[in-house]
This record gives structure tokens, sequence and C-alpha cells, in this order.
């Protein structure tokens, strides 16, 4: 690589990131201008595996090299430098020595980290490399945990339920006070129709959604993407129905199950994509009356709006492998048709999963939770603090809701054919993490930058406390919640009123120059 390409222009954080970060992994798995090595995974990165860790080597040795010769060249090579061995030797596992390497870089012998220098290499690289710096002390951190854990002799982890309370004998107080603030999952059981979403099955959504584009996912073993899950193309709702839902009926037991990488309809807007379909149908629940996340989102995205509540359909026999949800978001999920087998571990079990952060701050996991079924029966796997782990398990049935606390990592599967809503959500209990969370994103990337400086305004301007005074003792329109969190509109009804603008306008142009023309012709037409 040309360390000294685009040396003399001021990079953007983003493309700082993009360069110390993204290329080195893509390098690490053979791609870029890495030529004659073979073509990896980044999840083989996560996994440790010898190959990856014998091109992250042989990368290590040219970095050494190049920056051994570059010694006279300019601060912001050194820096980029530097900050590129920090990155391979995290990729390496070898964190300690990665954050001797950073810390010098960031903040002055002696100095306090508050009292930053000014930027060496510019302001963008030096953003690149602080967030750099948050996921090699993370890894660090895990790194430690886990040893003592396994050093300690702990003993294996157990298995329990998650426990189940009368969703109409538990008040919005109740379930903050003994679930949401000391965050502990929980599930309600017996949900009314008219508390959250009516009881959708798979026919109504194809009679309500027809020819309405939207986006799949499917699972993939082999990624490193939040919860496994890529991309799987866009068809109407009737096609993906008749071609991914109905051949497989039910999918129960006693039917014919989908493959676990079928197709699904994953969190899919509902405010933002069919609110004039589906939107009256749905109640906000009154346990979770406050959504800092909606409030931020819209107001950072005032024409496309917030996401929450989201609209989910799958096949029995599909699923989503091991994730923790993003932002430190809590998030709830309500089940309408079909049963899903949730499995989750308690926040604090996170190091003992082996999680690494490879390009972000959403954790890649080198096995899901069946590796920890299999690491008790069979001990002595690749991953042994796996059998440390503490996993919940529960059932959800059509009427049950569950709430799931920031941080917890969990994996479902879908036992029958399933219709779903969700939201993730920032209240009182989750906005400080939430915010730290976003800022540190913030370093490279602009939307969390704005979405924490959102979530403070919230906070100084008193709109915590007062979402908290008006929040109704019953569940609530999905369009009085919106419009409480300062969304009168939907999206789609946003984006229609700016198209009509646009149109007026041409229209008025238009006219204007038909004027215009006439007017210098003399009135006349030609």
């Amino acid at each position: 690589m040309d360390l000294t390409a685009g040396v003399g222009l001021r990079w953007s954080s983003r493309k700082a990131w993009e360069e110390l970060r993204v290329r080195v992994i893509r390098e690490a798995c053979g791609g870029g201008s890495a030529p004659g090595r073979k073509l990896l995974k980044p999840l083989s990165l996560v996994r440790r595996d010898e190959a990856a860790l014998s091109n992250v080597k042989a990368l290590m040795a040219t970095s050494s090299s190049s920056s051994s010769s570059s010694s006279s060249s300019s601060e912001r090579v050194g820096f980029f430098e530097r900050a590129r061995v920090a990155s391979l030797l995290d990729l390496q596992g070898e964190h300690a020595k990665a954050l001797e390497l950073l810390e010098p870089m960031l903040w002055p012998p002696g100095g306090q980290q508050q009292q930053q220098p000014q930027p060496q290499g510019g302001p963008g690289l030096k953003a690149a490399a602080a967030l750099l710096r948050e996921l090699v002390a993370r890894h660090a951190k895990l790194a430690e945990e886990r040893a003592k854990r396994l050093q300690s002799g702990a003993s294996p982890g157990g298995r329990g339920s998650v426990e189940m309370l009368d969703a109409q004998s538990t008040s919005a107080q109740e379930l903050a006070d003994r679930f949401i603030k000391p965050g502990r999952p929980c599930v309600l059981r017996g949900v009314a129709p008219g508390d959250a979403a009516p009881r959708w099955t798979p026919e109504a959504l194809r009679a309500a959604l027809g020819k309405t584009l939207v986006p799949l996912r499917k699972l993939d073993d082999s990624s490193a993407s939040w919860a496994k899950l890529e991309f799987a193309g866009g068809v109407s709702f009737e096609e993906f129905s008749a071609t991914h839902i109905e051949p497989f009926g039910t999918g129960g037991a006693d039917g014919v199950r989908a493959p676990r990488d079928a197709p699904q309809l994953f969190d899919y807007s509902i405010w933002q994509q069919c609110a004039d379909v589906l939107g009256a149908q749905v109640k906000m629940p009154k346990w979770f009356p406050v959504d800092l996340y909606s409030y931020a989102s819209a107001r950072v995205h005032p024409v496309t709006g917030s996401a929450a509540p989201t609209l989910f359909l799958a096949p029995g026999g599909s699923c989503s492998s091991l994730h923790v949800d993003f932002l430190q978001t809590h998030f709830w999920m309500e089940m309408c048709h079909g049963r899903k087998r949730w499995r989750l571990v308690p926040s604090h079990d996170l190091a003992l999963l082996y999680p690494q952060y490879l390009t972000d701050l959403n954790p890649v996991f080198p096995a899901d939770l069946d590796a920890v079924e299999e690491e008790h029966r069979n001990p002595g796997g690749p991953y042994p603090a796996l059998r440390c782990a503490s996993v919940l398990e529960v059932v959800l049935e059509p009427g049950d809701l569950i709430f799931v606390p920031h941080g917890w990592p969990h994996q479902v599967e879908n036992l029958e054919t399933t219709v779903a809503i969700s939201a993730n959500f920032i209240d009182a209990s989750n906005v400080a993490a939430a915010r730290a969370e976003a800022e540190i994103l913030g370093l490279v990337e602009e939307d969390p930058k704005l979405i924490a400086d959102a979530l403070r305004d919230a906070i100084s301007t008193g709109l915590l406390d007062r979402l908290l005074r008006e929040a109704p003792l019953e569940a609530e329109s999905l369009r009085a919640f919106k419009a409480r969190h300062g969304e009168t509109r939907a999206p789609q009804e946003i984006q229609k009123r700016i198209m009509q603008a646009g149109s007026a306008f041409f229209v008025g142009v238009g006219l204007a120059a038909v004027a215009a023309s006439l007017f210098f012709r003399g009135g006349k037409p030609s």
C-alpha cells in the first residue's frame, strides 16, 4: 500500500476509519491489495482461524517494514502507520500491545485524557484512532474478564427461564421498578389485542400489504453481519408470502419446516412504510410510554422519521443468530401469531461468548448458543468459557410480550410460522448508556453524533420529564404516541407533501416559462 497517497489531504473521520480498520480487515481476509492470499470471510478473524491469523501476521511484517522505511516522511504517515499496526495487533489478539501503541498517540505522556493535544495527522485520522482505541479497550477488558472466570474455576453456567407476569395485573410502574430499571428480562402473558397489535395472521397481512415491495433478510452462518442476517432481495409482499411462507403452512412440528436460512420479513417499519395500511390497528403498550430513540431519530431524519414499531413475518424453521441490539437500546416484542423460541444471556456474561468488534460497536460472535449447549455436552471445544455462560430460555406464544434489557445477547428461532411486532426504545433507565455509545460511534459517523446531541437535549430541555408526566395509563394509538414524541405525521405523509409541493413548483415554473415565451413573441402562438 502506498502510505504517502493522499497524505496532503485532510481525511474525513469516516475516510480515515475506512483506511484504518475496514481496509485492514479486507486485506486480512485476502482482499484489496493482498494478491495471492486465499479470500476469507471476516468471521474467520473472529474465530481466529489459522489462515486469517497468518494473513494478519504477514500484514504486520509489511507494516513494520514500511514504518521503519518511512521514518523521515510526514507526521501523518507515521501516525497512520502506528494506528494501522495497532489495528493489526488487535485483530491478532494482542490487545494490551495495541493499547500501549495507541494511547501515547492520542494523549500526551502524563497528560489528562480531557486535555487532548492538537490533532496529529488531521482531526479525522485522530478521531478514527480514538474509535479504534475504544474497540481495543473493550477487547482487552473482555479478555481479562474471561481469563479470570476461567482461572477461578467457575462452575458451568446455569439454564433458567424468563420470569412470566400476568399482563392484565402488571402496571407500568411495577414493570419499570422490577425489570426495566434493574435490567431484567420478563414476559407479559395475556396481552389483549387492543393493548398492542391485533392477532395478525400471514393471510391477513397478505390481504393488507399485497403488492407492497418489502426487503427480505436471511441467515448466513458464515457472515459477520449483525445477527448473521444478510439482505436477500426485495419482492412484493404477496410474492414473499406465496414463495416463502405458504409452502410451509404453520411450519410446526407436524408440518414442513423451512430451512434455517429461509428468507424472512425482518424489522420492517410499520410507521415508515405502511402506517396508512396497518398503523391504525397498532397500539403502543402502556408499559413503555417513553421512547427517546423515536424522538431523536425523527429529529435527525425529519423526512424518513423513526422506525418503531416494526413487523416480523418468518416461516417455521428460520432463525436469527446471536446478537445484541444496537446503541444500548431496550426492546420489546409481542407475538401476534405462531411461536418463537428465545434464548438470552445476561449482559454480565457477555465476555464468555468471545465477542469481537470489527468495524463498529455491534459485537460479532464466533459461535452461537447452540455451541454453548455443545460445550456442556462435550467440553474441550475452541471456546471453553462458553460453558460458564448462563442461558435463559422461553417460548413466546400469541399474546406474549417479551422485554429484553439493553446489552443482553439473544438468539431467536421460529418454531412455527410467526408474526410479531417489536420496538427498540430509550428511556430514563438507559439514556446515559445509549448516549455514550452514540458519542463513541459519532467519532466517525454523523448520524450517531446527531442522535447523541438529540438525547442530550431531551434531558436538558426537560422533554424526558414531560414525556413521563404525559404518559397515558393505558395503551396509546401509534399516531398519538408518535405525536407525543414530536412526529405529528407519518413519514409517507411528509414525503407525499414534499412531492406535491415539488410538483406545484415545477408546474408554476412551467407556466411562467410559457407566459414569458408568449410575452416575447408578442402574445401570439407561433
